[in-house]
């Protein structure tokens, strides 16, 4: 569910036509495979390593996402240019995002762990 945290500030910064998208994760050293449908401020992402859908709606400077696999919400708001902070309703917890300038990659850290992770994409 990590690399999750990690697209769905991606999807609200970076204009991501591609219908699909393969985000690179450091600490497991493979790629995740998602399906993007966007449609205004709505975005469908089928996550195929779970088998499972996240649908988010945009408004404003938060964007809310439900997991169909665990069936819980979170909320991702934008803190910062590239900055934004994520509440996961179904694990209570905080992790904060940090996008690239390039916007080809990303720093997750994990309040509940104390611990960073690394996405590419």
């Amino acid at each position: 569910m990590k690399v999750c945290f990690a697209l769905i500030p991606l999807l609200f910064v970076a204009s991501v036509s591609a219908e699909n998208l393969s985000v690179y994760d450091y600490n497991t050293g493979r790629y995740n495979n998602y399906g993007v449908t966007r449609n205004g401020k709505n975005t469908s992402v089928y996550d195929y390593q779970r088998n499972t859908y996240l649908n988010s709606t945009t408004n404003g400077n938060t964007t809310s996402t439900y997991d169909y696999s665990t069936n819980t919400y979170s909320n991702t708001t934008k803190t910062g240019k590239n900055s934004f902070s994520t509440y996961d309703y179904g694990t209570h917890s905080y992790r904060d995002t940090t996008i690239s300038q390039n916007r080809k990659s990303a720093t997750v850290y994990d309040y509940k762990t104390g611990k960073y992770s690394n996405y590419n994409w």
